[in-house]
């Protein structure tokens, strides 16, 4: 099976109650759930795509692979295999049926895919003047009707190539998911189907010089789900090319693919640079990986290039990641650098508690609340609806005898509430999932709009409650207004274009996992020059301003960051907007 690449709205492995149908157990159950799985990811590659995959991994027919052995996780309609074979037939042209019979091996666990899979690979052979019998024979044996993250593999591979599924772990059928979870270590069993398959993939390549080369949707390598796999990745292996594919027609079909995909080259070896790329048409995709081929065989040469450091996976340009590194040198983590980052409150049912400024309920039980379209690309906010508050400044639920009209408003909606997840005892019912704290409330804060094409950083002054779609950045050392323009003077966007996830239409998010990543100097480190910009509404905070803000010197290093901070905005700041008006 190939990828289909869906949307994804978080990196948990939470749904809404009662989203998931179960299973029926045994052998029907089983046949019944990978049906499921693949309507919901059979999308296929693009031929010329596999072509250009096999060569980026090095299996052609001019190469000598005598001793080369390939697997293909998840084969789909077998269009990986089949070019592998026609290659490796055209590369040992005297090899008999027991010399190519262990060569290739490859896993669909859905039936009748699989047996399309063989009959393509078959016939591919038959189209390199095999012999039907021997052809059969080889497809039958090569590609396995089985579920790669619960079979056993014999041997390691020098080749691992193709196009794993994308689910999220939370829609996976639960007969499957407690099979994976039994066959898979904790930190790869989650957030999503395909990072098993990586980490198997992983597993299975050979230590010396072993490729593998995915073409599948980069979140792994942003998302918190993918961080353990991550961690453990950087140890032993280098993402030595990732070339992003999200405008190029890289999969066969109608059906819409609305995740963004990448190809990615991993070897098995450290200490290594990762050539980064983006293509926008097949042409370009083509070139960007004849780059990536020439910045592998670079990297194969017994020593390594200077300047190189450890293995480290970087999804963004030279340039940018450069610049990147320069502002983490010159700050720390938010938390560190003394601001503290809070998701917005999470209610459990939005209709219910969140109403028009006239709604007839006590008005101190009302809460001014910003939402993400309340938070303009100028960061100017605007709190256009209220959130109803049921809990008292001590934390305990409000006595509704003394809220009557309150009352009246949620004894309307008292079936939808009960049976909320969130309420573990019967006189809970009206409650919220999170407690809304009147002095975070009160605080004033930097508003992050965690789904945005472009960072869209607004200042609440305090006084509004933020919704579970923003982050709230606060501050006891850092002035709030100071942080919302540096922030939003390009610094947020640069490490958001290296760091978060995509989605439908180009949209990043912007998440706590993201935001922890970002590096600030702590206030008392910053210049007095770059403080006196940052604090002045009426002023421009340019490259210039964050370079002096982290302390960035010399003409090169400030050269770079300008160039990184004016390629990856895709925009003008506020204050630039502003000054043209």
């Amino acid at each position: 099976m190939e990828s289909n690449l869906p949307p994804a709205s978080n990196d948990g492995e939470s749904s809404t109650p009662g989203s998931r149908s179960r299973a029926p157990k045994g052998a029907v159950g089983r046949a019944q759930a990978r049906t499921r799985v693949h309507a919901h990811c059979g999308v296929y590659t693009d031929v010329t795509v596999v072509g250009m995959m096999l060569d980026l991994v090095g299996w052609t027919a001019a190469s000598d692979l005598a001793d080369a052995r390939l697997l293909e996780p998840s084969c789909g309609d077998g269009a990986f295999v089949a070019e592998a074979a026609r290659r490796l037939v055209r590369s040992r042209p005297a090899a008999g049926i027991s010399a190519l019979i262990d060569m290739i091996v490859a896993f669909e666990f859905e039936a009748a895919t699989a047996r399309r899979a063989r009959a393509n690979v078959a016939a591919a052979l038959q189209g390199e003047g095999m012999k039907r019998g021997d052809a059969v024979l080889l497809a039958k044996t090569w590609i396995r009707t089985e579920d790669f993250l619960t079979s056993e593999l014999d041997g390691t591979f020098s080749h691992v190539v193709g196009n794993p599924p994308y689910m999220r772990w939370s829609l996976v059928p639960d007969i499957l998911r407690n099979a994976y979870r039994k066959a898979l270590p904790a930190h790869v069993a989650k957030g999503d189907l395909c990072l098993g398959f990586v980490w198997r993939g992983l597993q299975t390549l050979r230590p010396d010089t072993g490729a593998m080369a995915f073409l599948c949707a980069d979140r792994w390598l942003r998302c918190a789900y993918g961080a353990g796999v991550r961690e453990a990745f950087v140890k032993t292996h280098a993402l030595v090319a990732h070339v992003e594919v999200h405008d190029v027609p890289v999969f066969t079909g109608d059906r819409a693919v609305s995740a963004y995909a990448a190809i990615s080259l991993i070897r098995a070896r450290a200490n290594t640079a990762t050539f980064f790329a983006r293509a926008t048409s097949t042409k370009d995709l083509r070139a960007s990986l004849k780059e990536a081929q020439a910045h592998d065989a670079v990297c194969l040469a017994p020593a390594p290039a200077p300047g190189r450091t450890a293995s480290r996976i970087s999804l963004v340009e030279e340039d940018t990641a450069w610049a990147i590194d320069l502002l983490r040198a010159g700050g720390a983590p938010l938390g560190s650098a003394g601001v503290q980052v809070k998701c917005g409150v999470a209610l459990g049912a939005v209709k219910v508690f969140v109403v028009d400024p006239t709604a007839d309920i006590e008005a101190d039980r009302l809460v001014p609340l910003i939402r993400s379209v309340d938070v303009a690309q100028d960061g100017a906010v605007t709190a256009v609806r209220r959130v109803i508050n049921v809990w008292t400044e001590g934390g305990e639920l409000v006595d509704l005898s003394a809220y009557p009209k309150l009352s009246a408003h949620l004894e309307a909606h008292r079936a939808q509430l009960t049976i909320r997840a969130c309420v573990g005892e019967p006189h809970q019912w009206y409650r919220s999932i999170d407690k809304i704290d009147l002095g975070r409330v009160a605080a004033p804060k930097v508003l992050v709009v965690g789904m945005a094409k472009h960072a869209r950083v607004g200042l609440d002054a305090g006084g509004s409650q933020h919704g579970n779609a923003l982050y709230a950045l606060t501050s006891s050392t850092w002035p709030v207004t100071a942080l919302r323009r540096l922030l939003d003077g390009g610094v947020l966007e640069l490490f958001g274009v290296a760091l978060s996830p995509r989605f439908s239409g180009g949209t990043k998010r912007f998440d706590g996992h993201v935001l922890s990543q970002v590096h600030l100097p702590t206030w008392d480190r910053v210049p007095i020059e770059a403080r006196t910009v940052l604090l002045d509404p009426a002023t421009i905070v340019d490259a210039d301003v964050v370079a002096a803000t982290y302390r960035v010197s010399g003409r090169q290093r400030a050269r770079t960051l300008r160039h990184a901070l004016e390629a990856c905005a895709g925009r003008q700041t506020s204050s630039e907007r502003e000054q043209a008006a």
